[in-house]
This record gives C-alpha cells, structure tokens and sequence, in this order.
C-alpha cells in the first residue's frame, strides 16, 4: 500500500473504525469513511467525514483515491464480495494493507487484503484477493488461501492447507496440516481438524466441533456444536453428538 495515495474506508461499525485506528498510526492518510444509504448514521466519524456509498464515486474519485474493505460479521463473505465487485468496476485500486507488526515471509498476496498485527504467515503461502487476516493468526508455510476469506483471531493453519474460496474461519480455530477445504465453509469458535481431513463445498463446523484425521467430510454437511466426527460423513447430513440425520433437502447456506 503506497502511503502517498488518499484513503476511504467503506463501513462504519467498529471493524471499520479499528482499521481507521491502525492505518492512522502507520500514516496513512484516510479522507472518509464511506457506507451505503441505508446504514448512514452520521456526518462525522472519528473527526472525518462519512459519505453514501452511492455518491462516493462523485465526492472521492478513483483517479484520486484508493478504498479499503471492512464489514461487520452479518454477511460478511458475499457482502465484502458485492462492494469488492463494485468497487473494481468503478475503478477503484483497493490495495493490500499489511500491518508493520506482522511477520509476512511471502509476497504472494491478492489486492484488497488486510493483515491485522501480530500476524505471522510463513514462506511459500499463497493468500488470494479480498481475504481478511485478523491478528495473532498463525500461518504456517506450504499453504495455499483462496480469494474472499475471513479468518479470525488466534487461527492456527497447519503446513500444507488448501483454503477454497468464500471460507470464513473463526478465532482459535485449527486447521490440521495436509488438510483440503473447499469453498464456502464455515468454520464456527474454536474448531479443530486433525491432518489431512477433506472438506466439500457449502459445509458449517458448529462451536468446538473436532474432526479426527483423515476423514473426509462431504458438501453441506451440517456439525453441531461440540461434535467429534470420527467417520466420513455423506452429502447433506446433519450431525449433532451422537446421532445423524440425512437431509431430504439439500440445505441453502448463507455465509
């Protein structure tokens, strides 16, 4: 990120004003915040200005002016990919923020990433665009992120990961080493796979669900919370402590 380019943040809840507070003590120069008609509140917030998304092209043009990415938890994967979507067809540069208190030994990183403080990411990792690193995570080397993923703080992913894309991964959870997760999965607090787990499309972790290795988890399966899986599971089951249920319907999944 080039600290001479002025800055917008689009969101005003307090992910967006956190990013304010980093990229200020690093000298960047942030001009507004910006959000969409619906969600305005105020003129003014932390001593700048907020203006409607749908006008920021008019006030903040992108011959001049760069934007950075930051949303709340609802919705938070397809939203930051419609702004993300929108953004660029405007023109837009949304450049990658890096914080200087993180260890980043790649240069392998998509646009529009934000890498939060003590974040350490190993060599030879690829992390794709539009992708949030919040801080105290942990990636290890030899692994592979794909574009619009969240992982949140204290995440632990192991050496030899594949991360699809859309995945949004909550704090202190473990992502086991050689393990292969695909698109669009959500990992609940505190998850934890063993090495060299599967995982399909579309499939939700409830709180400290644990995946014992090897095991092959196929799409929209459903885990409660607490759940210790121990077998490969069939496409659209559900499982809560000791019993599962095959759906009749596949389920829809809003991440």
């Amino acid at each position: 990120m080039v600290k001479s380019r002025k800055l917008l943040i689009y969101g005003i809840n307090q992910q967006a004003q956190q990013l304010y507070y980093y990229l200020s003590m690093e000298g960047y120069c942030v001009e507004a915040f910006c959000v969409d008609r619906n969600y305005y509140k105020d003129s003014i917030l932390l001593g700048i200005p907020v203006v409607y998304f749908e006008e920021v092209e008019k006030i903040y043009p992108p011959s001049k002016y760069d934007i950075v990415l930051s949303f709340g938890y609802k919705n938070m994967v397809a939203n930051r990919q419609e702004k993300y979507d929108i953004c660029h067809n405007l023109g837009y540069n949304m450049p990658t923020y890096i914080s200087k208190d993180a260890k980043v030994y790649t240069d392998r990183i998509g646009e529009c990433v934000i890498i939060y403080p003590n974040v350490v990411i190993g060599d030879d990792v690829t992390i794709g665009e539009n992708c949030i690193i919040y801080g105290n995570v942990t990636l290890y080397e030899n692994i592979t992120i794909g574009n619009n993923v969240i992982i949140h703080a204290g995440a632990v992913i192991e050496p030899y990961v594949e991360i699809g894309n859309g995945c949004f991964i909550e704090s202190s959870c473990s992502i086991g080493h050689h393990s292969i997760i695909g698109n669009f999965n959500f990992f609940a607090l505190g998850v934890t796979t063993g090495g060299g787990i599967t995982v399909g499309d579309n499939c939700f972790f409830g709180l400290s669900s644990t995946i014992v290795s090897g095991k092959k988890i196929a799409k929209r399966t459903i885990i409660g919370a607490g759940v210790c899986v121990s077998t490969n599971t069939v496409q659209g089951t559900v499982l809560r402590h000791s019993e599962s249920i095959k759906l009749s319907n596949e389920p829809e999944f809003y991440i």
